[in-house]
């Protein structure tokens, strides 16, 4: 493989092999955070969908409060209406 009174520089690879070790725990480091941060934002995400969702539950819960507190209103309005009608029915039925 070497001519000979060539030498095979071990120091070479050595460093070479434990370059490429660091460089490969480097960019696993890498990765692991990317993973991590990734985690995060879909966390983030997912909070944000859930605090949208209550806010939505809310909206039509205050909205169906005030549907009823205006069909409440309205009753007591027609229920009103009624009872002068009522009474001006009765008045004219007395004046006859």
């Amino acid at each position: 493989m070497y001519k000979e009174g060539r030498k095979f520089n071990t120091s070479y690879v050595f460093y070479s092999f434990f370059l490429y070790m660091y460089i490969l725990g480097f960019a696993k480091e890498a990765l692991e955070l990317s993973k991590q941060q990734e985690q995060t934002k879909q966390q983030e995400y997912v909070t944000k969908m859930k605090e949208y969702e209550a806010h939505i539950e809310h909206s039509r819960v205050e909205q169906k409060r005030v549907d009823g507190e205006e069909k409440r209103k309205t009753l007591q309005e027609e229920t009103k209406q009624n009872q002068l009608r009522a009474q001006y029915q009765d008045q004219l039925a007395r004046k006859r």
